[in-house]
């Protein structure tokens, strides 16, 4: 049984009445009041270079994808749907085999040399319709193509193709007759896509981009608790980016373009890839379509994302952002086709809290903490959905949610969460539990572990934690301003010039009226970051907590970056920039950075 609750009362400023609870009907948790929108902060701009560089360099310690690299097109039925999500982690129901024919493209300039494999020789069509000519004939399996003048050449069939040589002018097709893995090349539309990209200058880094950027025109920029098609968009694209190169473990995987469709936890993603989202069925494919024939799909997904996350960066710092990733990317990536069912049970559990965020950003690709707790900011863009992951929420509010910024570490540090279990889907997540806040906004065990632990022991965990995650404005270590200028001047859901009462019984703080910040208050701020919590109020344990950290228990991962970040937009993109480049080139020897031109 709680001590009767004091209402909260502002302080009176000249020409306005002071600030009083009254009764009303009843609200449903963090339900808000209707304010003017607010403008999402902006990182100061710093001084970055404006060229890419152009050398080739050695990528990761990995051996390289082999140099007969096959490519796919899109099949002729229809795309297949996701499979609905399962209380269970490990379930996995796979999506229905593609069935038809499909060719895919070898490295440029190979040409086969089995004589004795040749069906026949067509002269004076075009790429297309030599796949088509091999697709159609049911002893064929290879298509040599010689490329003439724009496109039109001549055409081999092959029943086979055990030797090849290099040669000028040829590509070198396989027939694919049935895939039963469901790779996102083979969702494409492309129908002779390039599995290796073989030449990007920085012309067609800055074109594809722009492809990719385009597609965000289509979309509405109305955003509230309930929608939001700019962060849904960006959100779905960047989650499969990271789905893409997070399956790296022991030289296999990564940046690939490889991962099950029918993965369940890749659920969702096939809408922003092919399938088209919102009432414009936008996707990805849309853009990579036009440069499939130049671009493997492995290289487009990162340099897709690198667009969309220098986009949605604030003004001050766009530029900041593309300079930063055109200046690292490099290309060579393999698509990788036919087969990744290693992949499964690879990527991070949320619900295994740090354990996983160690085992596969810090163990798995070789990211230090710093950079594991950088890169963990894509969940800045987007939301969890019920339907795909067993958690509902965004990770920012409506404005932010569609802004790359570090308002991801701005809420852990900034706001209170409390542990809420989804009866739906039996996953436990954190809610927002202060006085007043966004109705939907929430952290997964994977987030609030890199700065707060359990008191209890163990990881940090929605499900065993009874605890409430804040951070003490008094404590002495720490500049909390910094924080309440990013949120608006506001600690946990209120006015830096408010006062108020403590609760009757609560120790800590004086009766009267006192300003949140005053060092004394320490009960009050707990009543307003815990305001909405069904548990005890212990603290999650962190060295931010007056150094109260629990010297027993396995400490949060990094909460001294979690704060730099915070504090620090400058910071957190050097650190994410360098992470980024880890995990995109993990599992290549070689890859190039951007040329000025390619040889014809």
């Amino acid at each position: 049984e709680e001590p009767e609750k004091v209402p909260y009362e502002q302080e009176q400023e000249p020409g306005k009445v002071p600030y009083e609870q009254e009764e009303e009907p009843e609200k449903a948790p963090y339900e808000q009041d209707e304010e003017p929108e607010k403008v999402p902060y902006e990182q100061d701009e710093d001084p970055v270079p404006t060229t890419a560089a152009t050398s080739t360099t050695a990528a990761s310690t990995t051996a390289a994808s082999s140099t007969a690299a096959p490519t796919t097109a899109a099949p002729t039925t229809a795309a297949p749907t996701t499979a609905a999500p399962a209380a269970s982690r490990t379930a996995r129901e796979p999506l229905p085999p593609v069935e038809g024919k499909m060719v895919k493209k070898f490295a440029r300039h190979t040409q086969c040399t089995d004589e004795g494999a040749v069906i026949k020789t067509i002269e004076n069509i075009d790429e297309h319709a030599c796949a088509d000519e091999c697709l159609n004939d049911g002893a064929c399996n290879f298509a040599d193509f010689k490329n003439a003048l724009d496109g039109v050449g001549d055409c081999t069939t092959l029943t086979g193709c055990d030797t090849t040589s290099d040669i000028g002018g040829h590509y070198l097709l396989k027939k694919i007759a049935k895939q039963a893995f469901n790779s996102p090349q083979w969702m494409m539309s492309c129908k002779v896509p390039l599995m290796t990209t073989e030449c990007m200058t920085s012309d067609l880094y800055d074109r594809a981009s722009a492809a990719v950027v385009a597609l965000f025109e289509q979309l509405s920029t109305d955003c509230d608790e309930e929608d939001c098609e700019v962060a849904d968009f960006a959100g779905c694209l960047l989650r499969m980016a990271g789905h893409d190169f997070m399956d790296f473990k022991d030289g296999a995987g990564g940046s690939d373009a490889c991962t099950d469709m029918g993965d369940i936890d890749n659920g969702g993603l096939s809408e922003c890839l092919f399938e088209g989202e919102f009432d414009a069925k936008v996707s990805l494919n849309d853009a990579y379509s036009q440069f499939c024939d130049e671009i493997s799909l492995a290289d487009f997904i990162v340099l897709a994302a690198e667009a969309i996350m220098a986009h949605l960066a604030p003004q001050s710092t766009e530029n900041a952002w593309q300079v930063g990733f055109k200046n690292q990317f490099q290309y060579g990536r393999t698509t990788a086709f036919e087969g990744c069912d290693f992949s499964i049970g690879l990527l991070p559990d949320p619900a295994a809290s740090c354990s996983d965020v160690n085992r596969v950003y810090i163990q798995n690709m070789g990211l230090s903490k710093k950079e594991a707790v950088a890169i963990s900011a894509v969940h800045t863009l987007g939301r969890a959905r019920m339907e795909n992951s067993g958690y509902e929420g965004w990770w920012s509010d409506p404005d932010n949610s569609k802004t790359w910024n570090n308002d991801y570490y701005v809420s852990m540090v900034g706001k209170g969460w409390c542990p809420k279990h989804n009866a739906e889907s039996g996953k436990d997540q954190w809610k927002l539990c202060q006085y007043k806040g966004p109705a939907h906004q929430m952290m997964l065990d994977s987030d609030l572990c890199l700065v707060y632990g359990n008191p209890g022991g163990g990881d940090l965990k929605a499900k065993t934690s009874d605890c409430c995650a804040w951070i003490h404005a008094f404590d002495t270590q720490i500049d909390y301003r910094k924080i309440m200028e990013k949120t608006g001047d506001e600690f946990c859901g209120l006015p830096d010039n408010t006062r108020y009462r403590t609760l009757d019984g609560w120790s800590g703080g004086r009766n009267g009226q006192l300003k949140i910040l005053d060092s004394t208050n320490g009960a009050a701020q707990l009543q307003l970051c815990c305001h909405e919590s069904e548990g005890s109020v212990a603290d999650c344990s962190s060295k931010l907590l007056g150094g109260r950290s629990n010297p027993g228990n396995p400490p949060p991962l990094s909460e001294e970056d979690v704060w730099l970040f915070a504090e620090d937009g400058r910071a957190w993109r050097q650190s994410f920039l360098s992470a980024w480049k880890k995990a995109t080139t993990n599992g290549y020897q070689v890859l190039t950075n951007l040329v000025d031109a390619c040889r014809s």
